[in-house]
């Protein structure tokens, strides 16, 4: 069994942990260097924002707005409906 060497010959224990570390390291960095290059997009857009810029490239019309915008935002019950209702 000479021909397989030992640990006296050639790389150590030791070697052999900081080059799994070091690789370890190297896919780390990969995977976050990618990550950053290709975003999710998981960040939440604003409704109003979305309908204003489909207003101004001219996929919605200004009636579409003002609806989808007066359905986005229904009046609140409570303290509007009492004022309402009193004589």
């Amino acid at each position: 069994m000479m021909w397989l060497g030992g640990w006296n010959e050639g790389m150590g224990a030791g070697w052999w942990v900081l080059m799994g570390i070091f690789w370890i390291a190297v896919i780390v960095f990969g995977v976050w260097g990618l990550s950053r290059l290709f975003p999710r997009g998981t960040e939440p857009r604003d409704p109003v924002a979305v309908l204003r810029s489909r207003l101004a490239e001219g996929e919605i019309s200004l009636q579409e707005y003002e609806q989808l915008s007066s359905e986005r935002d229904p009046p609140k019950s409570g303290r509007h409906d009492a004022k309402e209702r009193q004589p």
